[in-house]
């Protein structure tokens, strides 16, 4: 026996005028079967929809604006009524978001669609079913998968610590190498200025070599004429005693 399709409806009167007050609904993320019964005025008055083109225009919380399309053969907006007033919007699971759902009604007319009105905007309520993507399947054995959880999360604590202890070790590593690369090229620097100051050291005392064997040299050619003079004065004073 074939099953019926079990539905929701929910009725809206809108008109491209005014705003019209109309009762809260709320939809459910992910629901196939909602359907909009929407009744469009015109100051109260029927507006007739024949040949016209519908787009049923949804704002979801999530950014999102989507559009569903009468001229589309799988559009799920349909037209329809005594007064040729009433669309049907077969609510797709994608026109909707958790939060607050903003919607308005365009109708294109004229010979060649292009005359647009825009109808008041309506909202309603989109919450998240129960059932979704973090949803856990019930076990008689519960109480096992709990403490499994629970193990693989404190292994995973573990893995963590242990992963945060071999980053530190390894940025102690990175600064002591740095600091030991800092060292050497002290020591470079230092082993150069102490190789400088040995040359400096050595040039001082070649040049203090050279002067003391300068003045030696200047010593001996003074004593040299000295003693020179005192022989010459010695042999004037000879020849005046003979004389």
């Amino acid at each position: 026996m074939a099953m019926g399709k079990v539905t929701k409806s929910f009725k809206v009167t809108l008109d491209i005028a005014r705003s019209i007050s109309n009762r809260e609904f709320s939809v459910v993320e992910g629901d196939t079967g909602n359907t909009l019964s929407i009744t469009l005025n015109d100051d109260g008055k029927a507006v007739d929809l024949t040949g016209c083109r519908v787009l049923a225009l949804f704002s979801k919380s999530n950014g999102e604006t989507v559009c569903q399309d009468s001229a589309e053969q799988n559009g799920g907006v349909t037209i329809g009524g005594q007064s040729m007033n009433e669309i049907s919007i077969e609510l797709f699971a994608s026109s909707v978001a958790p939060g607050m759902v903003e919607s308005e009604i365009q109708v294109y007319s004229g010979s060649d669609l292009t005359t647009l009105v825009t109808s008041a905007q309506f909202n309603f309520k989109c919450r998240r079913g129960i059932l979704n993507g973090d949803t856990l399947a019930a076990t008689r054995e519960y109480p096992l998968l709990t403490a499994l959880i629970k193990e693989t999360q404190a292994m995973q604590a573990r893995l963590e610590a242990m992963l945060s202890q071999n980053e530190a070790i390894a940025a102690a590593e990175k600064e002591r190498a740095s600091a030991e690369a800092i060292r050497k090229q002290a020591e470079k620097q230092r082993v150069s200025s102490e190789t400088l100051r040995n040359n400096a050291e050595a040039g001082r005392s070649t040049a203090e070599s050279g002067r003391r064997s300068a003045e030696t040299a200047r010593v001996n050619e003074f004593n040299a004429i000295k003693a020179q003079a005192e022989a010459l004065i010695a042999e004037l004073e000879a020849a005046k005693g003979g004389a």
